[in-house]
């Protein structure tokens, strides 16, 4: 927690306890809060997508639609299909040994 509190006073932001004593409760609570703190700190960075990935964010339909809740660009997302994005079909129709990513 230590590290975190160094990005929010970096930002001019108090310690996390002081608005969020609740996410200093549980382990399961900091990594929620965790989670939206690196949404908040690296917006338009590029580090959400490998986040969600590393989290597992994108496994479930249940984590999915917790995403949707504060981002309706999850709301069309099917799990098992959209973690990877097809190859395009120039390149598969050139190469036989080349086969389209799964559920495309």
């Amino acid at each position: 927690m230590a590290m975190l509190d160094r990005v929010r006073a970096r930002a001019n932001m108090p310690k996390l306890e002081v608005n969020h004593l609740e996410a200093t409760q549980t382990k399961e609570a900091f990594l929620e809060r965790l989670q939206m703190e690196r949404s908040l700190e690296l917006c338009l960075e590029g580090h959400r997508w490998a986040d969600l990935k590393r989290w597992g964010l994108l496994k479930s339909q249940e984590d999915v639609n917790k995403l949707a809740q504060r981002d309706p660009d999850f709301d069309n997302f099917i799990v098992g299909r959209h973690e990877c994005l097809p190859i395009p079909s120039s390149e598969v129709n050139n190469n036989e040994n080349l086969d389209q990513n799964p559920n495309y």
